[in-house]
């Protein structure tokens, strides 16, 4: 008889100990999100960017160069402007950016109005066309 009395505590307790399992889960994924994902643009932050560069450089070729573009006036943007639309012009720069690079590049906001990202030569003229074509297609 006591196995009987005891059962709905060890079904409680069970039931309890999965949904823990699940809730627990479900913040540690969203944890390792917040660490790996830039908030503003959705897209990698410096921790995950200097990861991934680390990786493509470490193997022999390098086949790859490493771009940064700091917006100008990005502060007097913010103050002028304010926070929302600051941050509206960052997603566009970024959207243009994953746009025009392939799949293997990958793109960054490192910090404020601060990207980074992979190109995948190392010729300077082709560098020079790729970022001509990116400047023109921030400027419409």
């Amino acid at each position: 008889m006591d196995n009987m009395e005891n059962m709905p505590v060890f079904l409680f307790l069970t039931v309890f100990s999965v949904i823990l399992l699940i809730i627990s889960g479900f913040l540690v994924r969203k944890s390792e999100r917040r660490v790996k994902i830039d908030p503003v643009t959705g897209g990698l932050n410096n921790y995950s960017f200097s990861r991934k560069v680390r990786k493509y450089f470490a193997g022999k070729e390098q086949l790859y160069s490493i771009v940064v573009v700091k917006i100008c006036n990005y502060r007097q943007i913010t103050q002028t402007f304010g926070v929302e639309k600051s941050e509206q012009m960052l997603r566009y720069f970024y959207e243009i950016l994953q746009r025009l690079l392939s799949g293997t590049e990958s793109v960054a906001r490192v910090n404020n109005g601060v990207f980074c990202f992979l190109i995948k030569n190392r010729q300077e003229n082709a560098i020079r066309t790729r970022l001509m074509r990116i400047i023109e297609h921030a400027d419409q």
